[in-house]
């Protein structure tokens, strides 16, 4: 559940990010949740398998890579736009920081040695200073 709640809480911060909608934050926590759980319970995991990294494989490896790699185009691409229809770079920064949080969190999540770790916290760490700077800066969007 949480392999798939990460990418998709940046799917709604991208999609909800205008000022009313940032009000509804029980609502969106509630279906991000949902939608994971429903995933979480219909995915087969193969606990005979467990990687390197320690984690438990599932069922359909290459179908739920896709959805990942979805829900971080369609942040990037969602807070893109936002950035042209606000006017505001911070949501571009945010955009490509967002970017610099799922390379760092892809190497760490998998990373068995430590040269794995050396390159994945550097870029989670700066992604996620970029982001809440940036975040912190928008002028109610």
């Amino acid at each position: 559940m949480g392999r798939l709640l990460a990418p998709l809480s940046f799917v709604f911060a991208a999609i909800a990010s205008t000022v009313n909608q940032r009000q509804d934050v029980e609502r969106n926590l509630t279906i991000m949740f949902a939608i994971t759980l429903v995933f979480s319970i219909i995915v087969p995991i193969n606990t005979a398998k467990i990687t390197s990294a320690g984690a438990v494989t599932w069922g359909f490896p290459v179908l739920f890579m896709v959805i990942r790699i979805l829900c971080v185009l369609v942040s990037f691409i969602t807070f893109f736009i936002s950035s042209k229809s606000f006017s505001s770079v911070e949501f571009k920064k945010i955009a490509f920081s967002m970017l610099f949080i799922f390379a760092g969190y892809s190497l760490l999540v998998t990373s068995d040695n430590y040269v794995m770790m050396a390159l994945g916290f550097p870029l989670f760490a700066f992604g996620i200073s970029c982001y809440l700077k940036n975040l912190h800066s928008l002028n109610n969007a």
